[in-house]
C-alpha cells in the first residue's frame, strides 16, 4: 500500500472584514495583525513571528474608492532587524528565568510581538473578522505586545515596546516604541566609502601608460577610479546618519511599501489584489473614498501551509 496522504489540519483562512473609511478624498490607515485574527478565529495559538504568505485580497465598495496594501520591506535588514530585537527581548527575560523558575516561569502563550510601524501603537483604525451577519469575532483578551524593561538607575524602570518601522517615539529615558530597523542600523558598522582607494597619482605611472597610445589609458583608469566605488545604495552623507539611511529606519523609506493598489473602484466596485509575503502578518491598508464615511468590504485569502493549516515559514 502506498504512503497515507498527510491529514489535512483545519483552519480558517478566509477572513472577512468591514474598513470604515473617515474623511472624503483623503487617505485613512487600516491595522491588522494577521496572527492575532487567526488565533481569534481558529481558537488556537499562532505566533505573530512569520512570514504568512497571503494570496489574495478582495474589496467591495460601492462608493468611488483607492486602496494600497501595505507590509513590511521584505529584505535582509528587516528580518534581521526583527531577529536582534527578539533576541535581545528573550535575553531580557533570560535574566529573571534563569535564576526563577526557569523556562517553567514562562507564560503559556509567551511570544515577541510588535507593531508594524509608529502609527499602530496609538489610536489606529484595527478592525477584527466579521461572520455573514456583520458580528465581530471576539478579541484576544490577552495578545500584549511585547514591552522592554530598561533600568534608568532609579527604583524603576523605563518599559517600551517595539515596532518594525520609522523612528523611535519618545526620548532617552522615555521612550514608549522604537522602531527596529532604525535600532539595528545605528547599531551597525558601515561600509567604506570609496573602495577600493586608489593614488591618483598614479595614472602617471610609466608603466601604467606602457600602452598608451595618447590618452584612452588615463581616461580608462579615470573612470575605473571614480565611477563605481561608492555602495549602489543609499550610506548617509556622514557618520551622523548613517543609520538613518537604511530602508525602514528614520528617514528613509520610514513607512510600509505598497505592494498592490486597486484601480478606483467605482463603475466595477469590485478589485482583487494577487499574493504577497507579509512579515509578522502585519498589514496596513490605505482607503481614500470620495464619501465622508464609507465602509469597504475586504476579504483576505490566507495560503495554505504546513503551519496549523497556513502557510508561513520563519523570519
Amino acid at each position: 500500500m502506498g504512503a497515507m496522504p498527510p491529514k489535512e489540519v483545519p483552519a480558517q483562512l478566509i477572513l472577512r472584514y468591514n474598513l470604515t473609511h473617515n474623511g472624503a478624498n483623503s487617505e485613512d490607515s487600516h491595522y491588522f495583525d494577521l496572527a492575532k485574527n487567526l488565533s481569534e478565529i481558529n481558537r488556537r495559538f499562532y505566533r505573530q513571528g512569520k512570514v504568512y504568505h497571503v494570496s489574495g485580497i478582495s474589496f467591495h465598495t460601492t462608493s468611488t474608492t483607492k486602496i494600497k496594501v501595505c507590509v513590511a520591506p521584505n529584505t535582509w535588514v528587516v528580518r534581521n532587524a526583527w531577529n536582534r530585537g527578539k533576541q535581545l527581548w528573550d535575553k531580557m527575560n533570560r535574566k529573571v528565568t534563569s535564576t526563577s523558575g526557569g523556562r517553567s516561569r514562562l507564560p503559556r502563550y509567551h511570544d515577541y510581538k510588535v507593531y508594524l510601524d509608529s502609527v499602530m501603537p496609538g489610536e489606529a483604525d484595527r478592525p477584527q473578522p466579521l461572520d455573514s451577519g456583520d458580528n465581530v469575532v471576539e478579541g484576544a483578551e490577552d495578545w500584549v505586545y511585547s514591552e522592554y524593561e530598561s533600568p534608568d538607575g532609579t527604583t524603576g524602570s523605563d518599559s517600551y515596546t517595539a515596532h518594525l518601522l520609522g523612528d523611535h517615539i519618545g526620548s532617552p529615558g522615555s521612550f514608549t516604541t522604537v522602531g527596529l530597523v532604525y535600532s539595528y542600523a545605528e547599531s551597525r558598522p558601515t561600509v567604506e566609502t570609496g573602495a577600493p582607494r586608489l593614488d591618483i597619482d598614479g595614472d602617471d605611472d610609466p608603466l601604467v601608460n606602457l600602452f598608451d597610445d595618447g590618452t584612452q589609458t588615463d581616461e580608462i583608469a579615470e573612470d575605473l577610479m571614480f565611477d563605481n566605488n561608492q555602495p549602489p545604495y543609499s550610506h548617509g552623507a556622514d557618520s551622523a546618519d548613517y543609520g538613518e539611511s537604511y530602508p525602514g529606519s528614520k528617514t528613509n523609506h520610514p513607512k510600509s511599501l505598497v505592494v498592490a493598489t486597486t484601480a478606483t473602484m467605482s463603475a466595477a466596485p469590485m478589485g482583487y489584489i494577487s499574493g504577497f509575503s507579509c512579515i509578522a502578518g502585519l498589514l496596513e491598508i490605505e482607503t481614500k473614498s470620495n464619501l465622508e464615511q464609507d465602509t469597504i468590504e475586504m476579504i483576505v485569502y490566507l495560503a495554505p501551509g504546513t503551519y496549523k493549516g497556513v502557510a508561513a515559514s520563519a523570519i
